[in-house]
């Protein structure tokens, strides 16, 4: 099970680990959750782990310490340095977490898609949400952005995103784009075309739908929304300019053994000028279905 108020971020020594470990900090004391300081220590990359690793791992432990004092000197935290792949390490220990927090380096358009790399696997493959962080955020007061839908995955992030505006104060924005799928909606004989107009009254119906379930959950958070027919990929990066936060859903295969996203979130993942949180739920769940691709 879960343990709540536990927020887990991996650091390596570089710039943009060092951000993560900001936002996870402060993210920590909005929350008044424990921190939790992830580093793999891996001594089987040196010929002489007793000169080289562990003096760096020691270096790196109190960087982390001296960079939580400056930010939240009253937070509580430990540091957890173990022998194994950074991405094992953050995915084993969001087992007893809530959110795990991890740097990403942003990338052209192509690279976004490349499976390997340690944010891309923890995002699609961590027990719980995971926030990337490609630098210092610039728009700490602006509204958090939502990838809206009436998803199991879309209403999971949906709480996520409101939950955080709830903690820092700020609006959620929630854009539902009218994507390609949409276009084709199923019937038991077969698939119709719908036209344009029925396509931007469904997905209109189904952001009404989200707004009204957000207001009645989150009384005191102000949420607009708003129907994008650019593709998902601009509408979205194209809002989170000005955003403190970008949410969006996405499926986790739990049994796959490559570390999968779906299109919209491993493009996000290197490319949102903003945090950007991977709210994952499981594909046992229920189907993924909304009300602008029902029959």
């Amino acid at each position: 099970m879960t343990e709540t108020g536990v927020v887990v971020v991996g650091v390596d020594g570089s710039k943009v680990a060092n951000d993560a470990l900001v936002f996870a900090a402060r993210e920590a004391a909005l929350r008044g959750s424990h921190l939790v300081v992830a580093n793999a220590c891996r001594s089987s990359q040196s010929a002489h782990p007793d000169t080289e690793v562990r003096p760096f791992a020691e270096i790196l432990r109190g960087e982390a310490a001296a960079t939580i004092a400056d930010v939240t000197p009253r937070l509580a935290y430990r540091i957890e340095q173990r022998d194994i792949d950074a991405a094992h390490l953050l995915i084993t220990l969001s087992a007893n977490a809530d959110l795990v927090v991890v740097g990403t380096h942003r990338s052209g358009r192509l690279r976004g898609f490349v499976l390997g790399s340690v944010s891309q696997r923890v995002a699609a493959q961590a027990a719980c949400t995971v926030v990337t962080i490609s630098g210092e955020p610039e728009h700490e007061s602006g509204p958090i952005v939502l990838g809206a839908s009436a998803t199991p995955g879309g209403l999971a992030a949906l709480h996520f995103a409101c939950h955080e505006a709830g903690l820092r104060g700020t609006p959620v924005h929630a854009i539902r784009s009218i994507t390609v799928e949409d276009w084709a909606l199923s019937t038991p004989a077969s698939a119709l075309v719908a036209s344009p107009d029925l396509l931007r009254d469904a997905a209109q119906s189904e952001l009404d739908q989200i707004l009204h379930t957000a207001r009645d959950e989150f009384p005191n958070v102000a949420i607009t929304g708003a129907i994008s027919e650019r593709d998902p990929f601009t509408a979205l990066l194209h809002a989170a300019g000005q955003a403190s936060m970008l949410v969006i859903g996405s499926r986790r295969r739990q049994q796959s053994p490559l570390p999968h996203l779906g299109p919209v979130a491993a493009w996000l993942l290197h490319q949102a000028q903003c945090p950007l949180a991977v709210v994952g739920y499981s594909t046992t769940d229920d189907p993924q279905t909304s009300p602008s691709q029902a029959p």
